[in-house]
């Protein structure tokens, strides 16, 4: 495996207490928030906020847009949410597959589900850290297409890069990218800079959010 490091330049601040997902959209970043459940729409340039709406997710951790439609992990209650964009409504809601308790969890820890969300050519791609694995799920009815196992025991953000799957793992403070074809890791970025946890990608930069401090940061896609 490739493994190379980069150094990420912090940006602004989320709106909200506890930004969990990030979606990389033509007219602002997504970003969905843990501790209101709210999706803010973010300007790239400064972060001020475009537009808020509320969503009926239960501590929310990740988000993605199939072109209509606003996906939300909602992860408390290991539900994946179908969410009208302009209201915040849910339309539709499905059991996340590998839901459960985190192997790091403390006795007494509750059940999670999916983090990262990811939209490619009809079906919807999540990374559940409870049982550190990918999925790739049809939408229509929520069964799991294929899956395998993600980063370490804390896969986070997914992203696309072409035909590759890019997926944080929040613990080691690092990006792994997927040949989906294998089904394996192929190339690991390491990150300095903060926390790693909600991660898209637009304008030839990865763009992530730390859940603890509030800051967005970015980090060059290329950086041999």
């Amino acid at each position: 495996m490739l493994e190379q490091s980069a150094r990420a330049t912090i940006r602004w601040k989320t709106a909200g207490a506890h930004p969990n997902g990030l979606h990389a959209a033509p007219d602002g970043l997504w970003v969905i928030d843990q501790a209101d459940n709210n999706l803010y729409e973010h300007s790239y340039e400064d972060g001020r906020v475009l537009r808020t709406i509320h969503t009926e997710a239960d501590r929310a951790s990740g988000l993605t847009w199939d072109g209509e439609y606003v996906w939300i992990a909602s992860t408390y209650n290991c539900l994946l949410l179908k969410v009208e964009r302009h209201t915040g409504n849910t339309i539709l809601a499905f059991e996340t597959p590998g839901a459960g308790v985190v192997p790091w969890g403390k006795p007494g820890q509750p059940r999670t589900g999916a983090h990262g969300l990811e939209w490619r050519d009809g079906s919807l791609w999540l990374a559940t850290p409870p049982s550190g694995t990918m999925y790739q799920m049809d939408p229509s009815d929520g069964h799991v297409i294929r899956s395998f196992l993600g980063p370490g025991f804390r896969p986070h953000g997914l992203a696309w890069q072409e035909d590759d799957l890019w997926c944080v793992e929040t613990n080691l403070r690092a990006f792994f990218r997927y040949r989906i074809d294998l089904g394996e890791a192929v190339e690991k970025l390491t990150i300095d800079g903060p926390e790693p946890h909600g991660m898209t990608i637009h304008d030839g930069h990865f763009w992530y959010c730390d859940a603890n401090t509030r800051e967005v940061a970015t980090v060059p896609l290329n950086t041999a």
